[in-house]
């Protein structure tokens, strides 16, 4: 194990103990990180069981950690609440797990583009790096005539009048311009 896995998978720990030590803290990391942002399988499945206990508003300690993931997680859960990170400092190593976590995962995309043996298989894989190094998740990029598309499904109007064809046949239902506009 390199001294950067180790140093994630403490950093990882440090983030689990924290959001079992103190609710407030599970409600001010759960937007910031996933499941997924876990290297180790067992720490996403701790992560999910907390994220139910918060959304239920069932109390967060190491008991309902632990019987909501089972008996096996028992040393993975004591060992997360003997090192974990101070409250202050939760936010900040989420936010670095947050990184480390897309950056693993561009970095595998980008193994796979250097083995892929078809365009599609690269294209899958650029798109993987596109999704990790976008700012904002729910942003998408798409092209003008869907975008105009989608602004006319937003502001749509029961029966749309006699206007000027502009020669986009997807559009001409939706463009509004009379001669002399």
């Amino acid at each position: 194990m390199t001294e950067v896995t180790q140093q994630r998978i403490e950093l990882e720990y440090q983030i689990i103990g924290a959001m079992i030590h103190k609710r407030e803290t599970a409600g001010l990391l759960l937007p910031i990180i996933s499941a997924d942002d876990f290297s180790q399988e067992a720490l996403g499945t701790v992560f999910r069981a907390i994220q139910k206990l918060f959304n239920a508003d069932a109390p967060i300690d190491s008991l309902t950690v632990l019987q909501e993931t089972g008996d096996a997680y028992e040393p993975l859960i004591k060992a997360a609440t003997d090192i974990r990170c101070t409250e202050g400092n939760a936010e900040y190593y989420a936010g670095m797990l947050r990184e480390r976590s897309r950056l693993s995962r561009v970095q595998t995309a980008a193994a796979d583009i250097m083995i892929a043996e078809t365009l599609e298989e690269t294209r899958s894989s650029v798109d993987s790096i596109n999704a990790e190094l976008v700012a904002r998740r729910q942003w998408q990029a798409i092209g003008m005539e869907d975008a105009l598309n989608a602004f006319f499904d937003r502001h749509a109007r029961t029966k749309a009048p006699d206007y000027l064809d502009f020669g986009f046949p997807k559009l001409r239902q939706r463009l509004y311009c009379e001669q002399g506009d």
